[in-house]
């Protein structure tokens, strides 16, 4: 019995090691620093670890990974000018920021904070560096990190209704943290950024909440918008690991499937961009939400147009409701004219890039005030990457960049 552990161990280990060798080895893509490299490499060392464990068992990775998640912000100490406390809203799970000493004499501005992880993995503790850091730079604000239900717990709409939720029983309830209801805006990163664009849409359109306020404004950092084209050129530029280490086409793929379905059962036609149909590939709704040609020429690089000549109607039959739906792809709502303004964050090392410019787009067409800021070298997660040892210089400009943004429209004062 001894020696099968010391067997198991040792594989373990050995495991471990040719996965850091792996990643050590690795080409990073080009115009980083040598330090941007290292930080680059252990940020996805750490994903990759996580997510080998989730495709042998979903749920001990989603853990794994929301602890690797939270290592580099248990190497700093909490700030003492914000205090925090979990607790639930409309019982959904938050955690809350307020300042120590808060300006008494006037009301505080609010902000909502969606994580990303794919709707699979994170939560209020992994993500607890980054909202605390945004809770002090922005100053004089509330800030309110939502914990949804994940997608392999409960898949679409569970998530973004849980967001929702959290959201109007924040604004109804704004007077308890002494916060103007007018002054709330939202922020989210990914998977966080697609719902921080629904739930914009929600407020906007949805006629149940035409007496709530709309959101002072929305930051989408490199957000999902939609899962009907996984073959936009920035997914084919940045399909493999080779070519951006943290985020993948086949990454992508699986987190759609499972927040679609809670599995990985679409994966493979999500993969081909298989799983719509070719005559929905060849309509006016793709020609107006994704069309390639709306892809700036200077991102098009070794991009080549897909057939539009293949597809499962089969699929695409079951799932296009949920395709369809603004709830899910935000992308895909054909009006966008009133939402509130919009500051979006997209990657040139990205799959999700073209998700970020194709929406910058219409909603600029549409007549609303956006603030497009790309970064270029990046890679997906930057937003995450802006403390030593795994600070990027992109990570930290684009940091600074949403508080400066965030606290121009909250009128915050630091």
């Amino acid at each position: 019995m001894a020696s099968k552990v010391l067997v198991a161990l040792v594989s373990l280990v050995v495991v471990v090691l040719a996965v850091i060798f792996y990643y050590a080895t690795l080409p990073v893509p080009p115009g980083f620093s040598s330090s941007d490299n290292r930080a680059i490499r252990m940020f996805a060392f750490l994903i990759a670890i996580g997510a080998q464990v989730e495709k042998v068992n979903l749920e001990i990775g989603v853990h794994v990974t929301n602890v690797l998640l939270a290592l580099q912000g248990n190497l700093i100490p909490d700030n003492p000018s914000v205090t925090f406390t979990d607790t639930t809203f409309d019982n959904v799970k938050v955690r809350v920021y307020e300042p120590v000493k808060p300006d008494q004499t006037r009301m505080r501005a609010g902000l909502l904070f969606i994580h990303g992880g794919g709707w699979v993995v994170g939560d209020r503790k992994s993500y607890h560096y980054v909202t605390e850091d945004l809770a002090v730079e922005i100053g004089d604000v509330v800030l309110v990190a939502i914990d949804y239900r994940l997608a392999w717990e409960a898949p679409f709409p569970a998530s973004i209704d849980d967001v929702t939720d959290a959201a109007i029983w924040f604004i109804k309830h704004a007077d308890k943290y002494n916060v103007d209801p007018q002054r709330i805006a939202v922020v989210g990163d990914s998977a966080g950024g697609n719902m921080a664009a629904a739930l914009c849409q929600r407020l906007t359109f949805d006629k149940k909440y035409k007496d709530i306020p709309k959101m002072k404004f929305q930051g989408l950092i490199y957000p999902a918008l939609q899962a009907f084209d996984l073959d936009l050129p920035s997914y084919q530029q940045n399909s493999q690991e080779m070519a951006t280490l943290i985020m993948t086409k086949y990454g992508m793929a699986d987190f759609y499937s499972i927040y679609t379905q809670g599995d990985y059962g679409l994966t493979t036609h999500m993969m081909a961009n298989n799983h719509t149909s070719a005559a929905a590939k060849q309509s006016s709704l793709a020609a107006k939400f994704v069309s390639h040609e709306n892809i700036p020429e200077e991102f098009k690089d070794g991009f080549h147009a897909p057939s539009l000549k293949h597809g499962d109607k089969e699929v695409y039959d079951k799932i296009k409701n949920v395709l369809l739906d603004p709830d899910f792809s935000p992308l895909m709502r054909q009006d966008l004219q009133g939402l509130p303004p919009a500051y979006v964050i997209t990657a040139q090392y990205d799959v999700l890039r073209d998700d970020g410019i194709l929406y910058a787009k219409r909603l600029s067409d549409a007549g609303v005030d956006v603030t497009w800021r790309h970064y270029n070298p990046s890679v997906h997660a930057m937003f995450m990457l802006f403390i030593d040892p795994m600070a990027i210089e992109s990570g930290k400009q684009a940091h600074l960049e949403l508080i400066s943004y965030a606290r121009d429209k909250l009128k915050t004062d630091k």
